[in-house]
């Protein structure tokens, strides 16, 4: 019998004469000298994969903030808002100064100026809002243990109270007083006068201190 790959072939490259036993020896040969690469899950079989899965990893540290990002374009522009509720309409602002009462006898004396309004029908009814700035005397001498305090007032045509109310002051710097809001109901076209009068509990002589820089607006509503 010839001998197996005789030549200068490979020995196990032909298979061409040789016995049983020496195609078996080279066939186990030529298997366990192969390599195969793994390109994908398909390769292998499912039962395999699942035996293959580890458990889950613990969870990895946490990564540096990112940069800022890129400011993003401008949003498209909103619809028009509603209508706002109709205001009021201020018909005259009245102006004036002068001197508060106090508790030694002296008498509020105010001076205002455009102190008339009318209305544009009976029953238009007002709302009035004034403000002021006192400026208190340099002492002020109250009862027992009173802190200084004035109070203010007005009146429509000398009988109908619009305003009522005070407070505390300090000495020395002057105070702005806001005498609030009032209103009064169908008072009728007029025209009608406008008072005011402030008062402070100061009872020594001369400490009435000034009222300047009255703005007592009147709005007819209705």
């Amino acid at each position: 019998m010839s001998s197996c790959g005789v030549g200068t072939r490979d020995k196990c490259s032909d298979f061409h004469g040789c016995s049983t036993a020496s195609i078996a020896k080279c066939s186990s040969r030529k298997l366990t000298d192969k390599h195969y690469l793994i390109t994908s899950t398909n390769q292998i079989s499912p039962k395999v994969l699942t035996k293959l899965k580890g458990t889950q990893g613990p969870q990895g540290t946490r990564g540096p903030q990112g940069p800022q990002g890129t400011q993003g374009p401008q949003g498209a522009k909103g619809d028009a808002g509603g209508n706002g509720t109709n205001g009021v309409a201020v018909i005259q602002r009245t102006t004036g100064s002068g001197k508060p009462g106090d508790g030694f006898g002296d008498v509020s004396s105010i001076t205002l100026a455009n102190a008339s309004f009318s209305n544009p029908a009976a029953n238009t009814d007002n709302l009035f809002f004034a403000k002021a700035t006192f400026t208190p005397p340099v002492a002020c001498t109250t009862a027992g243990s009173e802190e200084p305090f004035i109070s203010e007032g007005g009146l429509v045509d000398s009988t109908t109270h619009i305003f009522g109310g005070g407070g505390p002051f300090t000495l020395g710097p002057a105070n702005t007083i806001e005498l609030g809001q009032a209103s009064l109901t169908a008072p009728g076209v007029g025209p009608h006068t406008l008072t005011l009068e402030f008062n402070t509990n100061c009872t020594g002589s001369g400490q009435t201190g000034t009222i300047t820089n009255i703005e007592l607006d009147t709005a007819a509503v209705g």
